[in-house]
């Protein structure tokens, strides 16, 4: 039997090289060095997805979602100081991947594992973001912020795909921000 598994392996193997014989490479030209002064502008972007604001277990509920999004905003703040030694360095580009709040009715039980419903999950959230953003204002010229909805902001699976928490919670940031003309 391993006799006829090596056999099948080898076929494979020539196989693929057989394949690959037609491939033609073709020469790359190499990308050019450029210092610092002939860069345009750099620009850092920021992941902030998951958070499941509202979410309980022994080590997880908002208050240490709070801490962890200050931290976040920090630690951006801190790269940034580092960066900026050898790029220019203006805009931050925040992605919202979705998952923002962890709902209360996405699953049976679900209301005993949440340590808030979900109006107040996205509201609460959306004012501990919108603290954040507002501090990065003070450490970037222009601030981008890019969103896409999560799986745990739908209101249940027969709604339209838009019809999500996610959503609410950006619409409403987008409100408390734009008087930020930096945003």
């Amino acid at each position: 039997k391993l006799l006829q598994e090596r056999s099948q392996t080898e076929l494979v193997i020539d196989a693929c090289l057989a394949g690959m014989q037609p491939l033609e490479f073709k020469q790359s030209n190499p990308i050019r060095y450029l210092s610092a002064d002939e860069y345009d502008m750099e620009v850092m972007t920021a992941l902030l997805g998951d958070i499941h604001w509202g979410k309980l277990t022994p080590d997880y509920n908002a208050e240490v979602a709070k801490k962890r999004l200050e931290y976040w905003a920090s630690k951006i703040v801190s790269i940034a100081k580092i960066h900026r030694n050898a790029y220019k360095l203006d805009k931050l580009v925040i992605v919202c991947l979705g998952d923002m709040a962890d709902n209360d009715m996405l699953y049976p039980g679900q209301t005993f594992k949440v340590d808030m419903p979900v109006v107040a999950q996205v509201f609460t959230l959306m004012e501990a973001m919108a603290e954040q953003i507002i501090r990065l204002t003070g450490a970037f010229p222009k601030i981008e912020v890019v969103c896409v909805p999560g799986n745990h902001g739908r209101i249940d699976k027969f709604a339209h795909k838009r019809t999500n928490w996610d959503i609410v919670l950006y619409m409403g940031l987008e409100k408390l921000l734009r008087s930020y003309k930096n945003v």
